[in-house]
């Protein structure tokens, strides 16, 4: 008996962690270059491995090999939270500094708070009164040669990061856009 509450309150609070997330999702849905999360669940391994393989791990039980639990598992956890990095949706927004990537990478910034390094999808940026492209919350984009900045003031709404920019237009270079490399165990 104590199994089985054991059980049923793991999923419980499993699910309550999954609940956050859910709602994490939702309140950041309107804010740009957000991504959302999915968590994963684990399980008793017999009962995965029943799940995945049927009869694998048989060997004598045949309520096992027939695809049977037979018996009370140990409960769910949380096995992982992940970032779900595909494309949002894109809109136009009138803002002649805003931009999107399509694909992967992210913008290089420079913060700055610290002078740290950080990097982000979200294109909604501004010229401060140097010409300099900066994030809303007043961080440097970054260029491949140091910060980006724009000497014209018609900076163009149909710029692409990774796009030659017209002649007439002299800046201090294109943003750096990085990717990584997620690496598995």
């Amino acid at each position: 008996m104590y199994v089985g509450l054991y059980s049923a309150a793991s999923g419980m609070i499993a699910q309550g962690i999954n609940q956050d997330v859910i709602a994490q999702n939702l309140a950041n849905a309107s804010v740009g270059g957000f991504k959302k999360e999915r968590m994963v669940f684990r399980s008793f391994p017999d009962i995965l491995l029943s799940a995945v393989s049927p009869g694998a791990a048989a060997g004598d039980d045949p309520m096992r090999a027939a695809g049977h639990i037979g018996r009370v598992g140990t409960g769910t956890g949380l096995d992982w939270i992940y970032t779900v990095y595909e494309n949002g949706q894109m809109k136009h927004t009138g803002e002649p500094t805003d931009v999107a990537l399509m694909g992967d990478g992210f913008f290089t910034l420079q913060l700055h708070a610290t002078g740290g390094t950080a990097y982000t999808r979200n294109g909604a940026f501004m010229l401060d009164e140097d010409g300099y492209l900066r994030t809303m919350e007043g961080d440097y984009v970054m260029g491949t040669r140091g910060r980006v900045r724009i000497s014209e003031p018609d900076f163009p709404s149909t710029a692409r990061a990774t796009s030659p920019q017209r002649r007439s237009q002299r800046h201090s270079g294109q943003p750096d856009i990085v990717d990584f490399t997620i690496a598995t165990c």
